[in-house]
């Protein structure tokens, strides 16, 4: 944890497998950290007219913690679908099965 600057006090988590967070840090579960849950949606084969970009599990960068888009899968997505599913800076993406290896 070197790259990241250590705080002035810490405090027990009562998390086992966490330790000690900053003072002023608490902890609660993620369901009430949030505004909605929903699903993804996967669409059909591309048609040049409704076309999203689509993340997959397989674009999980787990070392950098980030989506890793170069080539987009790309889906067809009809409006009316896709307003409750575009993606916003902030929103938090959790991958819900398949997997990768670390």
């Amino acid at each position: 944890m070197k790259k990241y600057h250590q705080y002035l006090c810490y405090k027990e988590s009562g998390v086992e497998w966490l330790g000690e967070i900053p003072y002023h840090w608490k902890v609660e579960r993620l369901k009430w950290s949030v505004n909605c849950c929903q699903n993804g949606i996967w669409g059909n084969d591309p048609d040049g007219k409704n076309d999203f970009p689509c993340v997959r599990v397989a674009d999980f960068d787990r070392i950098r913690n980030r989506v890793n888009l170069p080539i987009p899968t790309m889906r067809a997505i009809p409006k009316s679908d896709s307003q409750n599913h575009i993606l916003l800076k902030g929103d938090l993406l959790i991958e819900k099965s398949g997997g990768g290896d670390l």
